[in-house]
């Protein structure tokens, strides 16, 4: 009799019907929290009229973004594997 190693991973599809309902419920949700964050920071930088801090607050966002996206991405990805 053959011993089947528990690490082992099957590469075989599960199904399209559940791949596809999972990528449409976490596209769904994506679209619906990115919605809600520019919503509130948009709120956010139109109460915050003093001296602009709103406005100032948006680009230093933005700009973390940006930095983030193009020089952290493949270091927390080495990093995590």
């Amino acid at each position: 009799m053959a011993v089947e190693d528990s690490n082992t991973i099957d590469n075989k599809p599960t199904g399209g019907k559940s791949t596809k309902k999972n990528f449409f419920v976490i596209s769904i949700t994506f679209i619906l929290i990115f919605t809600s964050y520019n919503a509130v920071t948009n709120l956010q930088s139109s109460i915050n009229t003093d001296e602009n801090v709103g406005l100032y607050s948006l680009a230093i966002i933005a700009g973390c973004s940006i930095f983030s996206c193009l020089f952290l991405t493949n270091p927390i990805i080495f990093l995590a594997g």
